[in-house]
């Protein structure tokens, strides 16, 4: 991939992925927006029109060469094989994606995902498809799947971050590979360790929709984006610094798809349906595990301060 992501070709994008989907017609129902957008249902997956953009605009984004509409067919033997040799090579370090999760506070938000794709590729174990139903019965990743290159980059340059859809995160890692990885600012270190003190002061039995409220409350963020921020902790989850009574954090333990359902049924209260394991099972009790924070992210914070060890 040979593009190079700034302001002006991230703000055309924003046109084209994040466009407006209903609008309210004269009698006050909501109808869906053509915006010449066209699932290919051969391949489930969005093609993306320009025709929102002006002249100026469509020219830019061609000669940015920006995979916009590039659709790559991948099996799962072959995200498993990609994925392997990229976490073997330098390119991609276990300290190169710290940094850029730190960096990713605000200063460089795609440095978000790339933790969360690496812990994936480091954990799971290479093996061939098993199964009939479409997903990998040992790891869920899909027998065949067909990935939107631009739509997935996007994704993370625009400081998305997830935990499932491992396509997905072999997009991510081979980009992400070829990056250059900036030195957190001072305003990312000052960020990152004030959502660590917030999560670190929960009250007992806070749940994940508590800690977000105090953590919008306590303007650490200049913009607050919910999902941006529960991807920033999901990340804090994953490495077990966040951690949580019975679900093993992505860093220690890959959970199958079988035991991942056998372990949602016993999470205590309801959780709700749009957070995840093992954030999902994370109460203010559970506070922050100190040993672990120090072991990733020492460095990072400023010299003189100690981690409470408990």
């Amino acid at each position: 991939m040979n593009f190079q992501m700034n302001d002006k070709l991230l703000k055309i994008l924003k046109k084209v992925y994040n466009k407006k989907k209903y609008e309210k017609d004269e009698k006050g129902y909501y109808r869906e927006i053509d915006h010449g957008d066209v699932w290919d249902n051969e391949r489930a997956v969005y093609i993306f029109s320009t025709e929102n953009l002006k002249n100026e605009e469509k020219i830019f984004l061609e000669e940015s060469s920006y995979p916009l509409n590039e659709v790559v067919h991948y099996t799962h033997d072959k995200v498993m094989d990609e994925m392997k040799g990229l976490i073997k090579s330098s390119s991609v370090t276990m300290d190169k994606v710290l940094q850029a999760y730190v960096a990713g506070m605000t200063s460089f938000p795609r440095g978000r995902q790339p933790i969360l794709s690496y812990l994936y590729a480091n954990q799971c174990k290479n093996h061939p498809y098993q199964g009939n139903t479409g997903n990998c019965e040992n790891c869920s990743i899909k027998k065949e799947k067909y990935i939107n290159v631009g739509d997935t980059l996007f994704s993370s340059y625009y400081g998305g971050s997830w935990n499932e859809c491992v396509e997905m995160m072999l997009i991510d890692l081979k980009e992400f590979s070829q990056l250059d990885v900036p030195t957190p600012t001072e305003e990312d270190l000052v960020i990152f360790r004030k959502l660590i003190d917030v999560i670190r002061n929960a009250p007992q039995g806070e749940t994940l929709g508590k800690l977000e409220q105090r953590i919008k409350s306590a303007k650490i963020f200049a913009k607050f984006n919910k999902y941006a921020v529960r991807g920033q902790v999901l990340t804090l989850a994953e490495l077990g610094i966040m951690p949580n009574d019975f679900y093993p954090p992505m860093v220690d333990k890959l959970v199958d798809p079988v035991e991942r359902m056998k372990l949602y049924e016993k999470i205590k209260g309801s959780p709700r349906s749009d957070i995840i394991l093992p954030l999902a099972a994370w109460r203010g009790e559970h506070g922050i595990n100190e040993n672990r924070l120090k072991n990733y992210f020492e460095k990072y914070y400023v010299s003189g301060v100690t981690f409470p060890i408990r």
